[in-house]
């Protein structure tokens, strides 16, 4: 691979490095003046606390410009050995050119002061790894479920061929991977974020299980058991060292991701982060609304339209209940279905009562995420409103996608199914309720209707009644509810193996 030559350059106070053919006035100007704090041109990015990201357009190309904010009062000793986070970045980026590997082009980096950034070019029509694998989570045809896997056991032998060359990443997430599709249809993967992509002589174990651990522990439902095998499979056929420690190793993947994963996303921390702005939430507070929504849907719905008209939308929509206490209409929404179910207010007294222990829309929002986070199959939550008069909550909305599966009841009830897939079905819900009781964790509304089968697996739906219990004799009174309520209903005993 032909190496990349960048050359020294003063401007504005600012110590450059950069490309030769990027020496422009005005590009110089715009990038220097971002690291000032931005510019109205510029799209502002999520990123960490020790972060700044722009998105800017100039001659019909992206660009991203990040400025790295010291993280502790010792970032400057470092430095003076290391260099500055932009010159690692730099390094690293140069370093998996040079081994064959993809990242986005660094245009320059630059540094004034305590200040240094780094800008790169965009990725063309970048897509996200979770991004991909969401669309692929239904493989209504072959032709899904080979992409999947196609997918998976490229980013096997992808991570296989980086240790094997004695490479890692410093922080090897999902999101700084990045997959661009050429006009032909292959797939390349771009590596974001390389200020701690390093290559050593001999590659230790601990740092090949970092990366490994950081792989796994995408927690999305769409993932299965088999697909993480397939791709260590995969990463194993270019590590063959490692095949005869096949079985210890795995082991040692799980339990780290699992140490990792009550560490450091545990159920509590993660479900605050689903209350706030971040890369997948946008939380929005007016004097008359709060909202929490997903940023795929925030950003595809005309947002303060669907605040305005969201009732005549559900009455213009299917209406799947209309009741006191509740409404629920399917809606369609940006070419997407949905279910929107309102909370009616009963009075004064009702609203301030959830009004000081939380909306049933949030507390909706919030048991669907940990359901998620406990790969618990329930419909996916898009966005909760909670709409306001003088601070009281007078009205909520709880917003999921629209799943379309058949009743249990209906399932089991099925002539042209034979006994043993019935008994195969009955099976998985008692794995699910299993699942629920490990966790403590009733849903207090086991009625046919709310145990959705789909693509021959059970699913939860109508969490209004769910509880997380602290209390063992209140558990253990809600759980027998619970397996009662299932069993008069489908007919069948449903045994629970933690009674």
């Amino acid at each position: 691979m032909m190496a990349v030559l960048y050359v020294n350059h003063r401007y504005g106070g600012y110590r450059l490095r950069i490309l030769p053919e990027y020496l422009d006035e005005r590009f110089l100007e715009l990038c220097c003046r971002l690291t000032s704090g931005g510019n109205k041109d510029a799209i502002r990015i999520n990123s960490s606390k020790h972060a700044q990201v722009f998105q800017f357009n100039f001659g019909g190309q992206n660009y991203f410009h990040k400025t790295f904010l010291p993280r502790t009062c010792t970032e400057s000793i470092k430095e003076i050995f290391k260099g500055t986070r932009a010159d690692r970045a730099l390094k690293g980026h140069l370093l998996l050119n040079s081994r064959g590997f993809l990242a986005p082009c660094v245009i320059m980096v630059g540094r004034k002061g305590v200040r240094n950034f780094m800008v790169t070019r965009g990725v063309p029509d970048p897509i996200n790894l979770e991004t991909l694998f969401q669309s692929l989570s239904k493989p209504d045809s072959q032709s899904r479920i080979n992409s999947k896997i196609s997918v998976i056991v490229d980013l096997g032998h992808l991570i296989g061929r980086l240790h094997a060359l004695g490479i890692t990443h410093g922080d090897l997430r999902w999101g700084n991977l990045l997959l661009a599709k050429t006009d032909s249809g292959r797939i390349h993967y771009n590596f974001i974020d390389n200020e701690r992509t390093v290559q050593y002589f001999r590659l230790r174990n601990q740092r090949r299980l970092k990366n490994l651990v950081q792989m796994n522990m995408f927690s999305d439902i769409s993932i299965t058991r088999t697909d993480r095998l397939r791709f260590f499979h995969a990463y194993l056929q270019e590590n063959p060292n490692l095949q005869s420690r096949k079985k210890e190793w795995i082991r040692k993947v799980i339990s780290k991701t699992k140490k990792r994963l009550d560490k450091k996303h545990s159920i509590k921390k993660s479900l605050k982060k689903c209350l706030r702005t971040n890369k997948r939430h946008m939380q929005t507070v007016k004097y008359d609304h709060y909202t929490v929504a997903r940023r795929d849907f925030f950003e595809k719905v005309d947002f303060t339209g669907f605040l305005q008209n969201i009732d005549e939308l559900m009455q213009d929509g299917r209406i799947l209940k209309d009741g006191n206490k509740c409404f629920v209409s399917r809606v369609s929404l940006a070419g997407r279905e949905v279910v929107v179910k309102r909370y009616n207010c009963k009075g004064i007294i009702h609203s301030v009562r959830h009004t000081i222990k939380r909306s049933r829309a949030r507390r909706n929002w919030l048991h669907a995420h940990r359901l998620r986070m406990l790969n618990i199959p329930t419909a996916k939550p898009l966005a909760f409103i909670e709409k306001r008069r003088l601070l009281i909550i007078y009205k909520s909305y709880f917003i999921t996608e629209y799943i379309d599966g058949q009743k249990l009841s209906d399932f089991l009830q099925d002539n042209s199914l034979l006994e043993k897939q019935r008994l195969s079905m009955v099976k998985k819900v008692t794995e699910l309720l299993n699942k629920l009781s490990e966790h403590r964790i009733t849903h207090g509304d086991l009625k046919p209707s709310n145990i959705l089968i789909v693509d021959n697996k059970p699913m939860l739906i109508d969490l209004d009644s769910m509880t997380v219990h602290h209390s063992d004799w209140m558990f253990n009174i809600k759980r027998s509810k619970d397996l009662i309520c299932v069993e008069s209903r489908i007919g069948r005993n449903v045994h629970d193996s933690n009674a």
